[in-house]
């Protein structure tokens, strides 16, 4: 059995506990994209990215199969059963276009129905017991740490924002500059100018190596600014002496992450094969 997590997610959604339910041709819906161009990046592909755009266009540049699944099945959880190595490893480039704008319920139905026939994928999702991290403030007044401080609704900030750019929350040696309500994560860091505590959660998930729930009890958005040691990969130990990820949440933004179990659905792949490219 090979568990792989996932670094992205366009919708959380829950099933109910205790059910099985098929995602095959039976149940999906006929939505399907106009175009589809998938193809292995080559060497020196461009940077990783993925998304939809305006117009109804969704990109993965570089990336791996996982985020399309993802995309597909979105779950509350972050990972993917019985899926084989070069889902979570391959990068492609993908173009997918729907010819008109779509939310994302129909871009993951499109995602199944173009998954089921580039890729013969036959996937389901369980509801499975599952070890978690809880989001929690540390201090009992609510006092957040230094380099977390709550921001205006992005949706006002974003309209009445004056160009150029904006500093999160105020890291001594950091460089990173952010538009306001944006985001920038990568190993060992986490910026933003605009971001919810469940999203914050959401991709702390990637960094603990498991699912993060915000238990936090903070509303809105927030800027701030995390440095930490990312885990060692390869067997090779990071230089440097940021703290690690536990301990930098705990100095810097006044959060910790507190061991829980959760039950949570999981994407369980049935078959799914290498795809046809053009």
């Amino acid at each position: 059995m090979k568990t792989v997590l996932r670094c992205f997610a366009l919708v959380l959604v829950g099933t109910v506990a205790g059910t099985s339910e098929k995602l095959t041709a039976q149940n999906r819906a006929p939505a399907r994209f106009e175009a589809v161009s998938i193809k292995r990046t080559p060497p020196g592909g461009a940077p990783g990215r993925a998304g939809l755009q305006p117009g109804g266009r969704y990109v993965l540049t570089n990336g791996p199969i996982r985020i399309l699944i993802d995309a597909a099945y979105p779950t509350d959880s972050s990972e993917i059963i019985d899926a084989p190595d070069w889902v979570m490893r391959d990068s492609y480039d993908v173009t997918a276009v729907a010819g008109r704008d779509v939310g994302q319920d129909e871009l993951a139905q499109m995602m199944r129905e173009m998954l089921a026939e580039r890729f013969k994928l036959m996937a389901h999702v369980e509801r499975r017991e599952r070890p978690v991290f809880a989001l929690m403030r540390v201090n009992a007044d609510g006092r957040p740490g230094p380099y977390l401080r709550p921001t205006t609704d992005c949706s006002t900030r974003e309209s009445t924002a004056s160009s150029g750019t904006v500093r999160p929350a105020d890291t001594p040696g950091s460089d990173s500059r952010l538009a306001p309500c944006r985001q920038s994560f990568g190993p060992g860091r986490m910026d933003s100018t605009g971001f919810s505590m469940e999203g914050l959660a959401f991709n702390l998930s990637y960094a603990a190596g498991r699912k993060v729930i915000d238990r936090t009890g903070l509303k809105g958005d927030y800027e701030f600014a995390l440095e930490y040691a990312p885990a060692p990969t390869g067997g090779i130990e990071n230089p440097g002496d940021k703290p690690n990820l536990f301990t930098a949440l705990r100095e810097q933004l006044g959060l910790s992450l507190q061991a829980e179990l959760a039950s949570l659905s999981i994407v369980v792949i049935d078959s799914i094969t290498r795809p046809t490219q053009d």
